[in-house]
């Protein structure tokens, strides 16, 4: 998938499944949890996954981050993983 559009591949390979599914949404493991924890409770502003490998995700005032050079955020808050 290197190069690829992961959304894309991932949707084809479950119309080859002959799954009816739409991906809205594709995120990595720390920042599912991160997003899981806060939906559940505001106050949640970290992750952490220890496996395999180790990640953190946490979340981040937008003005706060330096090479942001776009739009910030409705909710002036972005996650860095």
């Amino acid at each position: 998938t290197v190069g690829q559009d992961v959304v894309a591949e991932l949707t084809r390979a479950l119309e080859r499944q002959g799954l009816d599914m739409r991906v809205s949404a594709l995120v990595n493991d720390t920042v599912g949890t991160l997003a899981g924890g806060r939906y559940d409770n505001k106050d949640v502003v970290a992750a952490v996954i220890l496996g395999t490998g180790t990640n953190a995700a946490y979340v981040e005032r937008a003005h706060e981050i330096p090479k942001w050079l776009g739009l910030l955020p409705k909710s002036g808050e972005m996650v860095i993983n």
